[in-house]
């Protein structure tokens, strides 16, 4: 799924998006693996399951640049009271092309 996700964000890839343009990712949250009962009922539905960091995803988006919101659990995605230590399922993130 990584190097699918890179080869359609590459810059040289003649179907990728034209500048100005917008990708948002949702991926896997690492956090997902503290609620409990989620890896089994992503595994019994047949669904892959990459669970990933901030840090794991941002190279994922290559040069595209991401928005001052970086990569945040998708849960509190700009809430302007988030709760950190609430549990989560996701990552988004916005990033567009330059």
């Amino acid at each position: 799924m990584a190097d699918t996700l890179c080869a359609a964000l590459a810059p040289d890839n003649p179907a990728a998006a034209p500048c100005a343009s917008g990708v948002t990712p949702v991926t896997h949250g690492d956090a997902s693996s503290r609620v409990p009962g989620v890896i089994e009922a992503l595994a019994a539905g047949g669904a892959p399951y990459y669970p990933r960091t901030p840090e794991t995803i941002a190279p994922l988006l290559g040069r595209w640049r991401l928005t001052e919101d970086g990569i945040q659990p998708a849960s509190i995605w700009r809430d302007p009271a988030p709760d950190p230590a609430a549990p989560f399922l996701s990552y988004g993130a916005a990033a567009l092309k330059d």
